[in-house]
């Protein structure tokens, strides 16, 4: 499902597991991309951000090249 955020970022929902199964014993963790997923790894340019969110959790941002290309949120109730 593809959304486009307020700021006009295209973004898909995912969980961080990758079977259904998995998915339902690692509920903590919610994340989408803002950019197309890369069909492997990021490679050279690629750096996460870690950050401190007005929530009880974590926040770490995928940037390659100076652009958000993936957000984690871990730990929080989940995105609406």
């Amino acid at each position: 499902m593809t959304h486009t955020a307020t700021t006009g970022w295209p973004y898909r929902s995912i969980g961080c597991a990758s079977s259904p199964s998995a998915r339902a014993e690692t509920n903590f963790c919610q994340s989408f991309y803002t950019a197309p997923k890369p069909a492997g790894a990021y490679g050279p340019g690629h750096r996460n951000v870690c950050l401190e969110p007005p929530w009880p959790g974590y926040l770490i941002l995928d940037v390659l090249h100076d652009d958000i290309v993936h957000i984690e949120v871990l730990y929080r109730t989940p995105l609406n």
